[in-house]
């Protein structure tokens, strides 16, 4: 799992970062939330593993997060990563 937060995130960004990233998404992305908090807009992401994550951001992401902010995202905020050892998925 990655969280990302920082002050800098907004909701209409991420939204159509989202959108942008749904057509380009590739086989590892699990899980996708975000909402605000209390450090700004945050994003919980599942993913297969941190490399597919970090293979998505440079070759899909960061690309489509250029395109709808014109220009790279801001500098800092890098993810942190947790290890999941129990996910429950009700049906």
């Amino acid at each position: 799992m990655l969280c990302l937060s920082r002050p800098s995130l907004k909701r209409s960004g991420l939204e159509s970062g989202v959108h942008e990233t749904k057509r380009r998404r590739d086989g590892g992305w699990r899980v996708h939330s975000a909402g605000q908090g209390g450090q700004g807009y945050y994003v919980y992401d599942i993913w297969e593993s941190r490399e597919a994550f970090e293979r998505f951001m440079e070759e899909k992401l960061g690309p489509a997060l250029a395109e709808v902010m014109g220009g790279p995202p801001p500098e800092g905020g890098a993810p942190q990563y947790f290890p999941i050892d129990v996910l429950i998925i009700p049906h």
